[in-house]
C-alpha cells in the first residue's frame, strides 16, 4: 500500500551529520533499506553510511579517467531490479553489488554519450539521459539502444531533460528545467502526458512514490522546494520548503517502507516522518443533517 502524500505532512524527525563521511559535494542519495543510505561524490566515491548515526559502513572508488575528471560526471544512483545499485558517469553505468553492510564494485556498463541521469525501465532495461543531448534512449543489458524518443514531428520536445525516475506501475517521468515541464513517457519512451505547474519552476530531482504520485525538487517564490505532483489530477502542491531556504538544489530519496523522507543540505542528512493533517469537518449524525460533530481526517492508503 502506498500513502496519499496530499493528505499527509512531513515533520523532521531528526538530523545526522554526515561531514565526516564524504569529503566532497554529495551528488546523489538514494536509500537501500530505512537504515542504509547511498551516497556518491564529486570524487567518484560511492559510501554506504548508517542513516542513524551517520557512520561509514562501507565505500567504493569508481575508476575514472582524466576526461572524466576534467569534463565532470552526473554520480546519479539508482537499484536495479535484482537489488544492485548502480551509478552513472560520463559515458558509463558502474554497477555496484550490495551485501548486507558492505558494497563491492561490480560490471560496467558502456553508454553512446555523456549521460545525465539513469533509471530502471521494464524488467531489465535502463533509460537514459543525457547531459549534452535532449533525447532520451531505452538500452538493453548488452547496451544495445531498444527505444529513442528525441522530438515530435520536427520539433524536439526537450531542452535539457535532467533527471527521470519510474513508477512502480511502469511509467517514466522526465524532468525538463528548460520547459519547466515533466513528461510521462511508456516503457516504450511513447509520450503519454505533459505535466506543467507554476510550481513546477525549473524542475530537478524527481522521485516516484507512489503509483500516482512523483515529489519533485523545484524552485518556487525563491526559495527550493519539494513539491508532490498528482499524475491522476495533474494537481500540484508545495510539500517542504522550510529546510531548503538559501540552500543550494537538495537532494531528496524516499523510504516507501516506513513512509520517510531523506533530504540533504549541504553536509547534514534530515530524516522526516509522515505525519496526518488533522482537521475537522462536519460530521452528520442524523437524517436532519442539522446535528453535526467532528470527524478528524487520517492519511488515505493507496492500493
Amino acid at each position: 500500500m502506498f500513502a496519499d502524500l496530499s493528505t499527509c505532512v512531513f515533520e523532521r524527525q531528526k538530523r545526522v551529520n554526515i561531514a565526516l563521511t564524504t569529503n566532497a559535494n554529495i551528488r546523489d542519495i538514494f536509500i537501500v533499506s530505512p537504515d542504509r543510505i547511498l551516497l556518491s561524490n564529486s570524487k567518484g566515491t560511492v559510501k554506504l553510511v548508517d542513516t542513524n548515526d551517520g557512520q561509514l559502513l562501507s565505500e567504493v572508488s569508481v575508476p575514472v579517467t582524466l576526461t572524466d575528471r576534467f569534463l565532470g560526471s552526473s554520480w546519479r544512483l539508482f537499484l536495479t531490479r535484482n537489488d544492485r545499485a548502480a551509478v552513472s558517469h560520463f559515458k558509463k553505468v558502474q554497477f555496484i553489488n550490495i551485501q548486507c553492510q558492505s558494497i563491492t564494485l561490480g560490471t560496467v556498463l558502456a553508454l553512446n554519450y555523456e549521460s545525465r541521469d539513469v533509471s530502471t525501465c521494464g524488467e531489465n532495461d535502463l533509460v537514459v539521459s543525457y547531459q549534452k543531448a535532449p533525447w532520451l534512449e531505452v538500452i538493453s543489458p548488452d547496451g544495445s539502444v531498444r527505444h529513442q524518443f528525441h522530438q515530435i514531428g520536427q520539433t524536439s520536445h526537450f531542452k535539457y531533460p535532467d533527471y527521470l525516475t519510474t513508477s512502480v506501475n511502469g511509467y517514466v517521468y522526465v524532468s525538463d528545467r528548460g520547459t519547466n515541464k515533466i513528461t510521462k513517457l511508456d516503457s516504450s519512451l511513447q509520450l503519454l502526458q505533459t505535466f506543467s505547474d507554476p510550481l513546477l519552476n525549473k524542475p530537478r530531482t524527481i522521485i516516484s512514490v507512489s503509483p500516482d504520485q512523483i515529489l519533485v525538487c523545484s524552485y518556487v517564490y525563491r526559495n527550493n522546494s519539494i513539491v508532490l505532483l498528482n499524475t491522476r489530477t495533474c494537481k500540484s502542491s508545495v510539500l517542504l520548503e522550510e529546510c531548503l531556504h538559501g540552500s543550494p538544489l537538495s537532494l531528496i530519496s524516499y523510504c516507501p517502507e516506513q513512509y520517510k523522507l531523506y533530504v540533504t543540505r549541504e553536509l547534514f542528512l534530515y530524516v522526516y516522518t509522515l505525519s496526518p493533517i488533522s482537521y475537522a469537518k462536519p460530521k452528520p449524525l442524523c437524517k436532519c443533517n442539522k446535528c453535526t460533530d467532528l470527524e478528524i481526517l487520517s492519511p488515505r492508503w493507496i492500493n
